[in-house]
């Protein structure tokens, strides 16, 4: 059995659950008879940590694509934050790539963002979650870059939520 250093086996299978001491900022679980709570982690679900045979998905993903009123605008703020190159313009929509996956910034006329944290046009369309090494300098660098930032902020120092230029949320997470 194959489970990720610092989680421990829950009692439903394929789930992984990590103990400790909460602090404020973390979300809560159910407490456990020790009187320590839960960690809520994201758990990847692969067969051969369940016991199971090695499985291929039959897709990649391989584009992202992002509504917006201007792209060649939201296209240079993720090209700046990323550093993909723009691999792709037309009058439409642009494209970025990092060679592998690609990021596409398609032209909708009225266009409006999500709003964080509550939406206040439009349903959440995509949560991006990019890592950084310094969280402050990244948000800071975003911030100057166009970037809007709410008072609302559920990471607590683990990450913030910044919005792009049209309004769509993204985190800078701290690479670990």
């Amino acid at each position: 059995m194959v489970l990720l250093p610092g989680l421990d086996r829950a009692a439903s299978p394929g789930l992984a659950r990590r103990q400790g001491r909460c602090r404020d900022s973390e979300t809560r679980g159910p407490a456990s008879g020790t009187g320590s709570c839960h960690l809520f982690v994201t758990v990847i679900w692969h067969p051969l940590a369940l016991g199971g045979d090695s499985m291929t998905g039959f897709a990649d993903l391989v584009v992202v694509d992002l509504e917006c009123t201007d792209p060649p605008a939201l296209a240079e703020f993720y090209h700046q934050i990323l550093g993909w190159d723009i691999v792709l313009s037309q009058p439409e929509y642009i494209e970025i790539s990092n060679g592998t996956i690609r990021i596409l910034f398609t032209r909708r006329d009225g266009y409006q963002g999500r709003g964080w944290p509550e939406p206040t046009a439009a349903p959440k369309r995509y949560h991006l979650c990019l890592q950084v090494d310094d969280v402050a300098d990244a948000v800071q660098r975003g911030l100057d870059m166009g970037g809007g930032k709410s008072e609302f902020q559920p990471g607590g120092d683990r990450w913030t939520v910044l919005t792009d230029p049209s309004g769509h949320p993204f985190c800078l997470a701290r690479a670990e």
